[in-house]
């Protein structure tokens, strides 16, 4: 009897957590130049997303959360790159 007690609560709890649906976050990646690829690819935990750039698209909270970072990145990788004196 306990035994198909604790079988019936791990059965819900496991129902309940398949229900439950992820926080989405919704992100417009800049269009890219001409002859580039018009999407930029994540990685997160083995798992790889292709985000197309120019279109509003909804991705679970932690991969826009990277998103963020890498645009962050780059943003500040350009502000560096605009700030060092041209040589010539």
């Amino acid at each position: 009897m306990i035994e198909s007690n604790i079988f019936a609560e791990t059965e819900a709890k496991a129902k309940k957590a398949a229900a439950k649906k992820p926080e989405t976050k919704t992100v417009r990646l800049p269009r890219k130049g001409a002859g580039e690829d018009n999407y930029e690819l994540v990685g997160l935990n083995g798992k790889m997303w292709q985000i197309p750039c120019g279109k509003p698209v909804e991705l679970p909270l932690p991969v826009y959360e990277l998103v963020m970072r890498q645009q962050e990145a780059r943003d500040a990788l350009m502000d560096v790159q605009d700030n060092i004196p041209n040589e010539g």
